[in-house]
C-alpha cells in the first residue's frame, strides 16, 4: 500500500482498490482523489491489465509499504487485511 499527500489517480482499466479501511470496485476513467496520508493500493483483479496514472509531487510523495506492526495495529477491516499486498 502506498500513500501520498495529495494524490490523484486516473483509472485506465477496471480494477479494485483498497482505500483506507475499504475495498472499492473501479471502472475505466474513474478518478480517485485520496485524502492526505490515506493508504491505498490498486489491484488488477477484474480480468484486465493494471493501468493508472498517478499525479503527485515526486519529491514530496514517496511511496511506503506498511509493515506487519502497522497492519496489525491500524487496519481493522478483514476485507482489507485479506486484499492488501505486502
Amino acid at each position: 500500500m502506498g500513500h501520498s499527500c495529495k494524490g490523484r489517480n486516473l483509472i485506465v482499466a477496471r480494477k479494485s482498490m483498497v482505500l483506507g479501511e475499504e475495498v472499492h470496485k473501479l471502472n475505466l476513467h474513474d478518478v480517485v482523489l485520496n485524502s492526505p496520508e490515506t493508504r491505498h493500493q490498486f489491484h488488477a483483479d477484474q480480468g484486465e491489465s493494471l493501468g493508472f496514472i498517478c499525479i503527485v509531487d515526486r519529491y514530496r510523495d514517496k511511496p511506503t509499504l506498511p509493515d506487519e506492526e502497522y497492519i496489525a495495529g491500524r487496519i481493522t477491516s478483514d476485507a482489507v487485511r485479506k486484499k492488501i499486498l505486502r
